[in-house]
């Protein structure tokens, strides 16, 4: 929902969604962690994450809007939020390659909104992958990170090529 409003002003500090889903809100990793000018630098943020999935989904419960709207709809049946929305996906391979195909069905994610998603938004941000190191630039999409001329866990894919990397896996 949030790629259809990305200019909306809802984040910390004033900042727009299209900030917070492309870690250029400037907000640290965590809550109370340093921060830096919004739209400067690109900052891996599970505290912008967490802030926006509780704007989208309002009063309800995060794990059950998940459930509802992503996971049951898809078929993605041992999937579930486990703990904070930033970081607490937690399901089976044949789940996650469900929900990469979702992303490649236009009746699902429409091929507008999944071009807004992997378009880099401040294509031109230095930042820090976790785990990876700096870049300068570090492109990043509307929630899929953009590899651009980076070298490091897309290898040598495509400058185009997105995705997302976690603490135990990678789309």
């Amino acid at each position: 929902r949030g790629a259809d409003r990305p200019d909306e002003v809802t984040g910390p500090r004033g900042v727009t969604i299209a900030a917070l889903m492309s870690h250029a809100s400037g907000l640290g990793l965590e809550e109370g962690d340093p921060v830096v000018a919004p739209e400067t630098k690109r900052v891996y943020s599970n505290y912008a994450v967490d802030y926006l999935v509780h704007d989208v989904v309002g009063d309800d419960d995060p794990a059950s809007w998940l459930d509802r709207r992503v996971m049951r709809s898809l078929g993605m049946d041992h999937s579930h939020l486990e703990g904070r929305p930033a970081a607490g996906v937690v399901g089976t391979t044949s789940d996650l390659a469900t929900l990469a195909v979702a992303w490649l069905r236009p009746d699902l994610v429409g091929v507008a909104t999944r071009d807004r998603l992997r378009t880099p938004y401040h294509d031109e941000l230095d930042g820090i992958v976790p785990g990876f190191g700096r870049f300068a630039p570090c492109p990043w999409g509307l929630g899929p990170e953009v590899r651009g001329t980076k070298r490091h866990w897309m290898g040598d894919w495509p400058a185009d090529s997105f995705g997302h990397f976690g603490q135990s896996g990678a789309l």
